[in-house]
């Protein structure tokens, strides 16, 4: 019994297979996209090109075959370039030479970068040839270079941000949109008496806020997520460490290039300053209040203008009239018509020079009486002598007291 047998046989090299060989080949490197060249290793003389190369000629070369031309003779700056030494060594130890990204300086189109091979081959005269295969990678090299210096650009920005952030005394920090912290600034961390590092990753529950107070954050987080827009309270708040105050929440939603909330950033305020401030001067407003009241004068503040904003209650108890019927200049209806020209002439006067005012006339009581008033007001100005105020006050004059003002 015979075995069958598998064998490769080699088909007949006769001189028309290898002339379609060398046609099939030739038309191959010819179509590539690197820039080849087969050199002798003796004198660097030109053997053969493909179009590609040819391309990155000078167009004074282009025209015609530089087959037998020396290297240095159609690339200039050949023996300036550092391409003539790893020529040398790869034709004198017959040793590849390969490099991604070989840096080209040449004169006229300055610095250029290759993916670059030179490959020795032997020849028919048991000699060796070089093969120099290049494809130009500048245009990936000055990309990268350009994303790293984008990337070295964001970090330092990044870097000058976490700075300011942590050195403001604002609060600040960063959630995504389930509300764990990505950031937070030193100041948030010192308020609460925790680390930086032991509330990143966590939420404001887990970080042990009070509940309502931690639901609530939630809340706007959640809702600056949603809507994309920015959410914001004030709440009197108790930190993890004791200490009271004030605070101005905000809730920022930063989007991302598809318009989704990527993060939320929380900008708090401490506002305990300008809290107690504004308690102060409602207490002050208070007091002044009661104490206008209490006076037996007719009280009023007037603007720069003239036009009179406020009232004590003595004015009203004895007009009979309210603040929307005295605002501005309603008061005109309650000076004796006798009297008002010469009020108002003597009014205008003492706002145009900022003088005070000061003038005796009568006015008309709720039961519809005329009764005489010493009628002043004083200008309160500011360090630069601008009127911001005027305060006045009517003091009724008795019998005895109109008598007096007569003799003297």
């Amino acid at each position: 019994m015979q075995c069958a047998s598998h064998s490769h046989v080699l088909p007949v090299m006769n001189s028309a297979n290898l002339d379609y060989q060398v046609e099939l080949l030739t038309s191959m490197l010819d179509a590539s996209p690197a820039a080849i060249c087969v050199v002798d290793s003796k004198e660097l003389r030109i053997k053969w090109v493909n179009r590609k190369y040819m391309e990155y000629l000078d167009a004074k070369f282009r025209s015609f075959d530089v087959t037998g031309m020396l290297l240095s003779e159609v690339f200039p700056g050949f023996f300036n370039s550092g391409v003539w030494v790893i020529y040398k060594e790869a034709a004198r130890t017959a040793t590849p030479f390969h490099d991604s990204e070989y840096r080209l300086e040449d004169p006229e189109r300055g610095a250029s970068y290759w993916h670059w091979s030179l490959t020795p081959l032997k020849n028919n005269s048991d000699g060796i040839d070089l093969m120099s295969q290049a494809i130009e990678v500048t245009h990936l090299v000055e990309a990268r270079k350009k994303i790293h210096e984008q990337a070295e650009e964001i970090l330092r920005q990044r870097r000058i941000h976490e700075t300011m952030l942590a050195a403001t005394p604002d609060f600040y920090y960063l959630t995504d949109p389930q509300g764990v912290l990505t950031f937070v600034n030193n100041a948030l961390a010192e308020f609460q008496g925790l680390t930086v590092e032991h509330m990143l990753g966590k939420t404001f529950l887990q970080l042990g806020y009070p509940y309502d107070i931690a639901k609530e954050i939630q809340k706007k987080i959640s809702q600056a997520a949603r809507t994309r827009q920015i959410q914001k309270y004030e709440s009197y708040y108790i930190s993890l460490r004791g200490e009271p105050a004030y605070l101005d929440r905000w809730f920022v939603p930063i989007l991302n290039e598809r318009n989704e909330t990527e993060l939320v950033a929380g900008i708090v305020h401490n506002i305990t300053d300008r809290k107690y401030a504004e308690e102060q001067l409602q207490e002050s407003e208070k007091r002044f209040k009661l104490f206008v009241d209490a006076i037996p004068q007719l009280a009023w503040m007037a603007n720069p203008d003239g036009t009179i904003y406020w009232y004590n209650q003595q004015w009203f108890d004895y007009t009979g009239t309210t603040l929307e019927e005295m605002a501005g200049w309603g008061w005109k209806s309650i000076p004796d018509p006798e009297y008002l020209p010469r009020v108002l002439k003597a009014w205008e006067y003492s706002l145009a020079k900022g003088e005070p005012f000061r003038m005796e006339f009568p006015l008309r009581g709720k039961d519809g009486k005329y009764r005489p008033f010493l009628v002043t007001a004083m200008p309160y100005k500011n360090e630069k002598g601008e009127i911001k105020v005027w305060f006045g006050t009517s003091t009724r004059l008795g019998e005895t007291e109109r008598r007096s003002r007569k003799r003297d």
